[in-house]
């Protein structure tokens, strides 16, 4: 489950998956910073994006993005900014932020305590996604990557 806060309307919304978030909220309104969102636990999630957003001098193109854990302080958790919400487009019980709050307690205690630490980030189990998704590596040098 993915929670998506439209900041303008200050708005909530709920979707089934990040698919069906990045599908509901287009990649101008997400780079322009109109849409926020939070993993079923409330932790704070970023967009990344894949393919950029393209403007012309007589049309918009959205890109593609998905949503990774957020990086420090990018924004708060739900369970802090879910008072701000004035609008609740989700069914009961997370119709209000009782029932939000409510929910991210129950995923608290089911998934235990989790810092930001804990959660995976790019380099770690998975590797970021290339820039070209089409581009052979095997004519590529890797780069040399020296730890601190």
């Amino acid at each position: 489950m993915i929670f998506a806060a439209e900041t303008e309307e200050r708005t909530l919304n709920v979707y089934l998956n990040e698919a069906a978030a990045v599908a509901a909220c287009e990649g101008l309104d997400v780079e322009a910073g109109t849409w926020l969102f939070w993993s079923d636990d409330g932790t704070p999630l970023e967009p990344v994006f894949t393919i950029p957003n393209k403007r012309g001098l007589f049309s918009v193109m959205n890109g593609a993005y998905h949503l990774v854990p957020a990086k420090e302080l990018h924004h708060a958790h739900l369970e802090e900014a879910v008072d701000e919400i004035l609008n609740f487009e989700c069914a009961a019980p997370l119709h209000n932020a009782l029932g939000v709050k409510a929910h991210l307690s129950a995923a608290k205690s089911a998934y235990g305590p989790r810092s930001r630490r804990e959660l995976s980030s790019p380099g770690e189990s998975h590797p970021q996604a290339l820039p070209e998704p089409y581009v052979n590596l095997s004519i590529h040098t890797a780069p040399i990557v020296q730890s601190s």
